[in-house]
Parts: C-alpha cells; sequence; structure tokens
C-alpha cells in the first residue's frame, strides 16, 4: 500500500489518453522500488538446486516469453 501511495501520484501526474497507459505508467516507474519485494524471497535461497527444479526449469523457459507476449498484445489491441 504504501508503494502504491508513492506510484499512484507520479503516474497520475503525466497525460493519459487511456487507462492502459495508466497501468503502463505505474509498472515502468515501479520497477526501481518494488525490488525491495524481492528480498524476503532471497533469505529462503539457501544455495541448493529444489527437486522440482529441473522439470520447472522449461516451464519457465516457456511462460517468461509467453507472458511479455501477451503483455504486448493485450497493449497493442485497439
Amino acid at each position: 500500500m504504501i508503494l502504491l501511495m508513492i506510484e499512484l501520484p507520479m503516474a497520475l501526474s503525466m497525460p493519459i489518453s487511456n487507462p492502459l497507459m495508466l497501468f503502463d505508467s505505474i509498472a515502468m516507474n515501479a520497477s526501481d522500488i518494488f525490488f525491495i519485494l524481492i528480498i524476503p524471497l532471497l533469505h529462503f535461497y539457501n544455495g541448493k538446486i529444489g527437486s522440482h527444479s529441473r522439470q520447472l526449469k522449461y516451464l519457465f523457459y516457456i511462460f517468461y516469453p509467453a507472458h511479455l507476449w501477451v503483455i504486448h498484445l493485450i497493449m497493442n489491441v485497439q
């Protein structure tokens, strides 16, 4: 909630022609601040490969480019 209170006024200060541009402006600016959210996850990393990591590796190889492609399609469909 604190990060939203920081990011929303910055995003609303820019001229926005459609609601998707608001999301885009928040997402682009928030990456600098939201990095702090990864710290609790890094705390649990013990340096060992997990039991399911070999099977899930290929899922993530597909998911990462696929979700970026879907976001690109959503942003460009008018």
